[in-house]
């Protein structure tokens, strides 16, 4: 908008103009501009204590966003120029969760204590945009985009899927050892075929050093002590939806014919990037927990 200092109107009543630039008084009474917007995150699961230690739980999630904005300028505003523009946009995005966990513990003469667990995750997003444009209004009472004598139109839309299988087992020996495993294969519609499903196991240990007696006995000061190991890989599938297939888009029109172009190239290979990790660690506490730190010495490689 062009400064508040200069006038609002020409000598005939028309709002002045300044360049491409609106005067505020314009751009308040001659603004419509609308936004709607409706999200909903839902969350149902059931559960079944099958025996004192083992559980089933299955739940299904929910997230749904539906977006839409309208707008329309007018002649009196330099975007509406010479008679009137409008836009109509929508946008949907829904996702679905689905999962199964599968959960067991026992404790054995009150030093042992085990869990294992086994699930399966399915996931599934769409995603649709449209707009439509118009240009070319009788006057600024018609303004819905059916009175535009011109007209266009863009749309868009995506879908993934993602499929996952994962278990584990924690296990801790008298509160001073213990142990994880851990286990998951996921297969990501956005690879090749022969890419598409990746396994990421990891494993760590702990030792509660301050729990020994000879620490208790000898080392008072400290109250925490804990030396720490991990090596685990972890997968990234954060890529465009399609990555690995050979695209083509319509819309490459010539004159009055319709044409396609290709917009990307297949690579049937394209696979999931992995990380690999190690990690060991030291954790102490002295004084009472007065005073705590933690050294990490890791290795990261993808």
């Amino acid at each position: 908008h062009n400064a508040t200092l200069l006038p609002i109107y020409n000598a005939d009543g028309s709002y002045a103009r300044y360049g491409i630039f609106d005067n505020i008084d314009a751009l308040i009474k001659n603004n419509n501009h609308h936004a709607y917007g409706l999200r909903t995150i839902n969350n149902f699961y059931a559960k079944w204590n099958i025996l004192e230690n083992l559980s089933f739980k299955t739940s299904i999630s929910t997230d749904l966003n539906n977006y839409r904005e309208k707008r329309y300028f007018n002649t009196q505003l330099s975007d509406g120029q010479p008679n009137g523009v409008a836009t109509d946009a929508t946008s949907i995005d829904q996702s679905w969760t689905a999962e199964q966990l599968l959960n067991y513990f026992t404790t054995i003469n009150q030093k042992h204590f085990l869990s294992v667990f086994l699930g399966n995750t399915i996931q599934k997003r769409e995603y649709l945009h449209q707009t439509i444009n118009g240009s070319s209004f009788p006057s600024d009472q018609f303004q819905t985009i059916s009175s535009a004598a011109i007209t266009s139109a863009l749309t868009s839309g995506s879908s993934s899927g993602l499929l996952s299988f994962f278990g584990g087992a924690n296990y801790s020996f008298d509160n001073k050892y213990s142990a994880d495993v851990n286990v998951r294969a996921d297969a990501s519609s956005r690879f090749g075929k022969a890419n598409r499903w990746a396994y990421f196991p990891s494993i760590g240990v702990a030792w509660r050093i301050s729990e020994e007696k000879f620490v208790k006995e000898n080392v008072r000061f400290i109250s925490e002590l804990k030396l720490k190991g991990s090596l685990g890989w972890t997968g990234n599938q954060d890529i465009d939806d399609f990555a690995s297939l050979g695209l083509w888009n319509g819309g490459a029109n010539y004159v009055d014919a319709p044409g396609i172009s290709n917009s990307q190239l297949s690579n049937p290979d394209l696979k999931w990037e992995t990380t690999r990790q190690w990690n060991v660690g030291l954790e102490a506490s002295v004084l009472k927990d007065r005073l705590s730190f933690e050294f990490n010495f890791y290795n990261k490689y993808t």
